[in-house]
This record gives structure tokens, C-alpha cells and sequence, in this order.
């Protein structure tokens, strides 16, 4: 399903003397399926607009439309928990939710918060643990005896068993190593491809936007500067000086490296399997055709 904000604007403690107007007409798609990024500097508006695709937040102004459900500042609260069921978020450190004596009853606390009968929700617990890696011999276990890349995953797979079609992970790697960062990423893809759900990345690691997004939202003072995929965002003139990020380190090395054997390029690499392809065509007397 896709998300459609139209014109939606946000202030946090409006009727005060110091308003902090944290979006403001933000018009923006999210196609159903597809793997996303948010990116800004701190302070920028990410967290907020996270927040109103959730239902977390409810707009000032505008309209939130998630696939056939609409809402706006004057929507029900009853809607606005269905709305909520779509949406799933991995926040930073979701470890620190878990709360059961047992992995199932984490994961299970969900669904029958939301009527699902016990019988079935244990069943849904162990499809999701296996989702993420984990067998069922989990589910009888303490989570808090549990390392802490697998306290991660059972938190995920407790979200999943919600069965969102939304999947908003904010910052999921954090605390992580180089290895677990990338295992985690290559679940989220691996939910993307195989089960159609959208994700939406927020992430101050540039180098996982460039090997996972297919599309990037930037976001700065409450604003949608510019949309496009890692390619063209990455490239665009105004990006370091209107966003204060840099872009990927490996686009900085390719550029030396180009200067140094007087290499053309018409796209320059984001991430390093396309650097090594650039480097080998070159080598082999080929040109950068991409």
C-alpha cells in the first residue's frame, strides 16, 4: 500500500510562546513495496514525519493517506489504531522492550492485544522467530538470557507478528557491529523482496542508504529538499552544503582513483562491490559504461 502525505504540517507545543514547527507542507509518496530511506541532519524532521506515518503523531494540518485509509487532525482514534496495526517500527535498542519471561510471550503480546486467540498467536510466534533466524527452541527461553543481537531479533519478530505492511526502522543498527549491521539489513531486504513490505530507513549511515535504498527522502528544517535514488541524491551539487552529511565514503575514493589513471565516469560507484567492478572494467582496458 502506498503512503501519500498531502500538504501535512506539524508543530510541536503550538499554543505556546516558542512553537517548534518541526514539518511543514510536506507533500510526499512512498510507493507500496519498495525500500526507503529518510536521511537529514539532527533535528531535521525525520523523527517527526516517522512519527505521522505511524499515528504516533496526527497532523496539524494536511492528509495522511495509507493505502485506502485516510487521516487527518480530525480522525477518530479508532481509526487511527487500525491505522497503527499497519505500521510496524523497529525503534534504536528495540531490545529494551521485551518485557516477558519468555520469548513467546513477548512475541504473542501483540496479536492477542489484538484479539487474535492464544493458539493462534503461538503459532505466528514461531513463523516469525524463524523469520528472523531464530528456532523454536527460543521460544521457552528468557529473552533477557539472550545475547543482544538475539534479544534484537526476537523484538523484530514481535513486531512482524503484527504482520505489518509497513516496516519503519529507525536507526535499527545501532550498538551493532560491522557484521551484525549487515545481517540486520539483509533481513529487512529479504522481508522487502520476498514479502512485499514497504520499508522506510532512517539512517545517519550513508553507506547503508546507498546499498539498500532504492529511493531517498532528504529532509532539512522541516522540509523536503530533494527525492530521488541514492544516485541522483548522491550526486546532487547542494548535498553536503544543504544537509551538512557526506555522501558516501566510497564515492571520495573513486573520484581519486579516477583522477589518478585519468579514468572517465559516468556514474560514480555508491558502494564498494561497485567500486571493485569500476577498478576491474578499468583494469581489464573496459570502459565505465553505468
Amino acid at each position: 500500500m502506498d503512503i501519500q502525505l498531502n500538504n501535512v504540517s506539524y508543530t510541536y507545543d503550538a499554543n505556546t510562546a516558542q512553537p517548534i514547527h518541526a514539518l511543514a507542507s510536506t507533500t510526499l509518496t512512498i510507493q507500496s513495496g519498495t525500500f526507503n530511506a529518510i536521511i537529514g541532519p539532527t533535528g531535521s524532521g525525520k523523527s517527526t514525519l516517522i512519527k505521522l506515518i505511524n499515528a504516533l503523531l496526527i497532523p496539524d494540518t494536511g492528509t495522511i493517506r495509507i493505502g485506502r485509509k485516510t487521516y487527518t487532525h480530525h480522525t477518530p482514534p479508532s481509526t487511527i489504531k487500525e491505522l497503527r496495526k499497519l505500521v510496524g517500527t523497529v525503534i534504536q535498542f528495540p531490545e529494551m522492550q521485551l518485557f516477558g519471561q519468555t520469548v513467546e510471550e513477548d512475541i504473542i503480546f501483540g496479536p492477542m492485544n489484538y484479539g487474535v486467540s492464544k493458539d493462534v498467536a503461538q503459532e505466528i510466534a514461531q513463523e516469525k522467530l524463524q523469520l528472523v533466524g531464530l528456532d523454536n527452541s527460543y521460544l521457552t527461553v528468557s529473552p533477557f538470557d539472550l545475547s543482544g543481537g538475539e534479544q534484537r531479533r526476537v523484538a523484530i519478530a514481535g513486531i512482524l507478528a503484527l504482520e505489518p505492511e509497513i516496516l519503519i526502522l529507525d536507526e535499527p543498527t545501532i550498538g551493532l557491529d560491522p557484521k551484525g549491521q549487515k545481517a540486520l539489513l539483509d533481513l529487512f531486504k529479504q522481508l522487502n523482496q520476498t514479502l512485499g513490505v514497504t520499508i522506510i530507513l532512517i539512517s545517519h549511515q550513508m553507506e547503508q542508504v546507498a546499498q539498500y535504498a532504492e529511493q531517498v527522502f532528504v529532509i532539512e528544517a522541516g522540509r523536503l529538499l530533494i527525492t530521488g535514488s541514492p544516485q541522483e541524491v548522491f550526486t546532487w551539487d547542494n548535498f553536503a552544503s544543504q544537509t551538512g552529511l557526506k555522501p558516501p565514503a566510497v564515492m571520495e575514493i573513486a573520484r581519486d582513483v579516477a583522477d589518478t589513471f585519468a579514468w572517465p565516469i559516468d556514474n560514480l560507484p555508491l558502494t564498494v562491490t561497485e567500486l571493485a567492478d569500476m577498478i576491474a572494467k578499468h583494469m581489464k582496458g573496459g570502459s565505465d559504461e553505468r
